[in-house]
């Protein structure tokens, strides 16, 4: 255990850290090309900003999990073209030349907010020493699975940076989509008065799998699962299903391929955030119909209009039928004939449906 009377001290990190270094160059001596030591200062810094790290206000931090992976970490100073990657086998490596690169561009302090993002990582991750299965944030890493739809790479590190910018109060350095995303689920899951603000970031923090799917009463798991994937079809085009598509079809994605394939995964996902939305919007017992239509309508312009094509023949059937069951289920003193109507004439720029009998899912 790396905690000296039970804390975690810069000092017990660095010895570590260091003595981590060497071992693992000892066994991997082809590494030595590409890993080096970073300097003394570079690495206590490190260190200190994994204490400022553990201390995040506010979240249930498994700390022997931590600690373990606090006890095989390796920190090295590499040349790659990213600024800081963290690897399977406990490896965080920094390229403080990327980093200064990228600092002449910004009024942060990049270092920091690089090397936090990355030890938040270790915070979501799971210790080999305990478990069976790889599990990072709220998710699986299934190796053996050609394509892992248990595995969203938007959300780990959408997850780590959104914490990184809540703790320090900078702007997002590399995630600028991850973030975007992660405050359309927020404003969506806020529609429910039995929402706690955070928590859909600090389900993968706290490794609370189980809590983050209770965030989705109106969907099954194989149905968060879903949505989540698509996310990740369209955001990260993940390198195993482009394989796994080129391979089933027996052809070679085009660019133009690529966009189509993450336009339809793009419809396929709002088409549950849809779903989301208006079932967190039904427990709102207290709601006036004209606060019901503002919302909707907020809905409708601000994040449907302004992330894809609701003209789509099959979403638009599809996103017209779940609002108007919707407002089927209102009791309000119009009739629910008389709803649908009244919302067109409260906002003129409703979706409409632009085909008949078309669904997006049965």
């Amino acid at each position: 255990d790396i905690r000296a009377n039970g804390e975690i001290t810069v000092d017990v990190l660095f010895n570590t850290i260091r003595a981590n270094n060497k071992a693992f160059l000892e066994e991997k001596s082809d590494r030595r090309i590409s890993y080096h030591d970073l300097t003394d200062s570079e690495l206590r810094r490190v260190c200190s900003i994994i204490i400022d790290v553990l201390q995040i206000q506010n979240v249930n931090i498994d700390m022997d999990t931590v600690c373990c992976k606090l006890g095989h970490l390796k920190v090295f100073n590499t040349s790659d073209l990213q600024m800081a990657i963290t690897s399977d086998d406990d490896v965080i490596s920094i390229s403080p030349n990327m980093i200064n690169a990228k600092q002449h561009l910004s009024d942060a302090d990049v270092f920091y907010d690089v090397v936090f993002h990355e030890i938040v990582h270790l915070l979501q991750s799971d210790c080999e020493d305990f478990e069976d299965h790889r599990r990072i944030a709220v998710c699986y890493d299934l190796e053996d699975l050609s394509i892992n739809p248990l595995y969203w790479t938007w959300y780990i590190e959408g997850d780590a940076e959104l914490t990184m910018m809540n703790q320090t109060l900078d702007k997002s350095i590399s995630y600028t989509s991850n973030i975007k995303y992660f405050n359309i689920f927020e404003k969506i899951l806020k529609m429910n008065p039995n929402y706690t603000p955070g928590d859909f970031r600090k389900c993968g923090l706290e490794k609370d799998i189980d809590r983050f799917y209770s965030l989705f009463p109106s969907l099954t798991r194989e149905e968060v699962n879903e949505m989540m994937y698509s996310f990740e079809i369209f955001i990260a085009f993940p390198k195993a299903y482009k394989e796994a598509y080129e391979k089933t079809y027996g052809v070679t994605l085009s660019a133009d391929d690529k966009k189509r394939i993450k336009d339809d995964a793009k419809l396929y996902a709002f088409s549950y955030l849809a779903r989301v939305f208006y079932a967190n919007l039904s427990e709102n017992a207290n709601m006036s119909l004209e606060e019901i239509f503002e919302n909707v309508t907020s809905f409708e312009n601000n994040i449907l209009r302004n992330n894809i094509n609701v003209n789509d023949s099959k979403f638009s059937e599809y996103y017209v039928n779940v609002r108007n069951a919707f407002f089927d289920s209102l009791s309000m003193n119009a009739s629910n004939e008389e709803i649908p109507e009244l919302y067109y004439s409260f906002n003129a720029n409703a979706i409409i449906s632009t085909v008949n009998n078309s669904n997006i899912k049965e």
